[in-house]
């Protein structure tokens, strides 16, 4: 046989003619159903799921446990996706007829959806972290400013970048408007959104996150 998989994902881009390939070419599109518009039911899930239906997916977490019965090999940061094919072979995954993981290695730049933060994920080579957060917050008279903390914690080593931009302003207010991380590298769990002067009675801003 003289199969070859891709250079970015492991599985069959082609084959000789004449080859058996039922196994391989089976494989590859099972791997469009987890990757093309990737969405995941969690991320960063360590210990597998029990009773996974056909088609499950998850990004799998740091010191990965229970992924198994599986032909292939499983690490954090993987793509996972439960696979049932009574027609398969075993040559690929050797318990797919009643269930196998199949594991994606991510390439920087791969984004998913994540189903449970309704957050999209960026990897960016080493660590998946979500990619864009935007949202309202308002400062109150007599305080001077608003803490946003961020729906899951962002573990980038620098903090993501936040745009700020005040809605219906008071002048006194925004001409003095700045930002501050809270956390720390490889942690940041929010921003504080600063005022130098107590708005009269609210200010508005709308905000962006980017990791």
């Amino acid at each position: 046989m003289s199969i070859v998989n891709g250079p970015k994902i492991g599985t069959m881009v082609s084959a000789a003619n004449g080859d058996t390939y039922g196994d391989g070419d089976r494989h590859q599109l099972r791997t469009q159903q987890g990757l093309i518009q990737a969405n995941v039911i969690s991320m960063l899930l360590s210990a597998a799921p029990v009773s996974p239906a056909n088609g499950a997916t998850y990004v799998v977490g740091a010191a990965p446990t229970g992924w198994s019965p599986t032909g292939q090999t499983v690490a954090a940061n993987d793509i996972a996706y439960w696979a049932v094919d009574p027609q398969d072979g075993p040559s690929i995954s050797p318990t797919i007829v009643t269930g196998a993981w199949e594991f994606y290695v991510p390439q920087a730049g791969w984004s998913v959806y994540d189903n449970t933060t309704h957050l999209t994920w960026k990897f960016d080579g080493t660590l998946w972290n979500f990619s864009r957060i935007a949202g309202t917050a308002t400062v109150t008279n007599p305080a001077l400013f608003i803490a946003v903390p961020y729906p899951v914690t962002y573990t980038g080593t620098n903090a993501p970048v936040v745009t700020v931009t005040a809605v219906g302003a008071d002048p006194t207010t925004v001409a003095a408007v700045w930002v501050t991380n809270t956390g720390s590298a490889g942690a940041w769990t929010g921003f504080n959104i600063n005022v130098h002067t107590t708005p009269a009675s609210t200010q508005v801003f709308n905000y962006v996150v980017e990791g």
